[in-house]
């Protein structure tokens, strides 16, 4: 989920407030005219990878709390010997309109405060929901959190006339009504940022199976590939940390040094590979997804048991203000403690090396 930077928020609030007595639709248009002409600044905002010195990008993992960082190396021993997912899951034709499918999945949730968020944000903020082909297919979607004069989140989504559009708005959708509840000024409470996203990927696809829009096996590799994604992220948070100790140690990333370190946990990686991945990873942003991720497959444990309980649960768990581990362990999140069973056991639909 897209945050505006301090720029961007001033260009917006002259924007906004230099005229108290437009109306709602208005201001909405307006809106969206400058979210697209922002745009290109947003996105070089957006990716810091592609714009810093390689000290600077080894200087901002060590913003990463100690704790945060610590429990996402220790799930290395749950990803040795797994193999890549080289499977390419197609999600089928949209049949209904999106919007009207969206409406349907808040319904089966049985979300009532999501479902009349979801219903104003339609009828009164349609204007902010970008739903085109994007020329920029660097993202699926993403969700601006404007708060000038009123919340205001900016939804852009990249067509593909399949229900991955579905999901894909499901996701942001999501980010735009638990942002509400974030704690903006707190350090911690970031690194729950994609919690409420990897959910609704999971409860989106699982409504496809129980709508029978997709199949059993079909929701086996869209599941697979939802891991996948994870599996990626920690093996290339795993070898930028490698490289950021390395460098830290000898002033020069030393590969020998880094492939030592992988085979300890018994994670492998060619030269190419971590050469290439290096200068474009973002390891604070990565930090974010897998311990949301992290996070997530507890929640997902509650889910099965009770669908009302787990979504309450995500709302009182994002309006975390302070300890991100005491707010967890209240409300049954624990992972760090139980040797990630619940990591474990759901990589265990993956093959082993």
């Amino acid at each position: 989920m897209e945050q505006w930077n301090y720029f961007e928020l001033k260009k917006l609030e002259h924007l906004l407030k230099h005229d108290k007595n437009k109306d709602l639709q208005n201001t909405i248009k307006e809106t969206k005219e400058t979210v697209q002409e922002l745009e290109f600044f947003s996105l070089f905002h957006r990716f810091p990878s592609l714009k810093v010195h390689q000290e600077e990008k080894f200087q901002i993992h060590e913003y990463i709390p100690k704790d945060i960082l610590k429990n996402i190396l220790n799930a290395s021993f749950c990803f040795s010997k797994i193999e890549d997912n080289t499977d390419n899951p197609i999600y089928p034709k949209l049949t209904k309109p999106l919007l009207e499918e969206t409406k349907n999945f808040l319904l089966y949730l049985n979300d009532k405060e999501m479902v009349k968020f979801y219903q104003k944000y339609y009828y009164y903020h349609q204007g902010l929901l970008d739903y085109t082909y994007l020329q920029n297919e660097t993202y699926s979607g993403i969700t601006r959190s404007i708060y000038y004069p009123i919340y205001l989140p900016f939804i852009s989504i990249n067509k593909t006339q399949t229900y991955e559009d579905m999901v894909t708005l499901n996701h942001e959708l999501s980010h735009a009504f638990y942002f509400q509840y974030d704690a903006i000024n707190s350090k911690r409470s970031i690194f729950l940022r994609e919690l409420e996203g990897k959910f609704f990927d999971y409860l989106s696809i699982d409504y496809l199976y129980n709508q029978k829009i997709i199949t059993k096996k079909e929701k086996e590799l869209l599941l697979l590939d939802w891991l996948s994604i994870e599996i990626q992220r920690f093996y290339e948070f795993f070898m930028f940390h490698c490289a950021y100790i390395s460098y830290k140690n000898t002033h020069h990333v030393n590969f020998n040094y880094c492939v030592r370190k992988g085979m300890e946990k018994e994670l492998k990686w060619d030269e190419n590979a971590f050469f290439s991945i290096i200068p474009y990873t973002d390891s604070y942003q990565i930090a974010i997804y897998l311990f949301s991720f992290f996070t997530c497959l507890d929640l997902l444990e509650i889910l099965k048991k009770d669908k009302e309980y787990a979504m309450y649960l995500l709302k009182e768990i994002r309006k975390n203000k302070n300890n991100i581990y005491q707010n967890l362990e209240s409300h049954e999140i624990h992972f760090f403690e139980d040797h990630y069973k619940t990591l474990k056991k759901a990589l265990q639909s993956f093959p082993t090396k």
